[in-house]
């Protein structure tokens, strides 16, 4: 199975302030809607109460240690990573993607095979940020320049 982050940041790396990512770029929502439909996603709770409900036509899961009703709520909940991945692993998904926040994505930097960062043209103060993309570690396969942004495309170097 193919580990995937997506991210969208700021240019300076932020992704969010005061739990919300606080820009609103519908030709990114759309590329994070094509490239996560039919996978299973995996985030924070801070990024589930951000996006509120969970996102149609994807597995919706959350790396929490508080328990929840996931009867009511939509969203599958996990203690790790680890067993959130090996749920995926033995539903036989070809792709999981990482949708954040921070803490989530600095865990996934040492197992994701790909990242996707969507690279925003401004920067803002924010006081969550995405890891530094280590270049002995990642290399850039392409790059693709958009209205507001650029996609990044990494993929994990053997």
């Amino acid at each position: 199975m193919e580990i995937i982050i997506i991210t969208a940041a700021a240019s300076n790396g932020a992704i969010g302030k005061a739990g919300i990512q606080p820009w609103y770029c519908k030709e990114e929502l759309i590329h994070f809607n094509k490239r996560t439909i039919g996978y299973p996603m995996i985030m924070g709770s801070a990024t589930m109460i951000e996006i509120a409900k969970p996102l149609k036509g994807r597995e919706n899961l959350v790396l929490t240690s508080k328990s929840y009703d996931e009867d009511t709520t939509g969203f599958l909940y996990f203690n790790s990573l680890e067993n959130a991945i090996s749920y995926c692993n033995d539903k036989d998904y070809k792709k999981l993607f990482i949708i954040g926040g921070e803490s989530v994505y600095k865990q996934a930097m040492e197992i994701a095979d790909r990242i996707l960062i969507s690279v925003m043209d401004f920067s803002f103060d924010g006081d969550r940020f995405f890891p530094r993309i280590e270049e002995d570690k990642w290399e850039l396969e392409k790059e693709d320049r958009r209205k507001n942004f650029v996609i990044y495309d990494y993929k994990r170097k053997v």
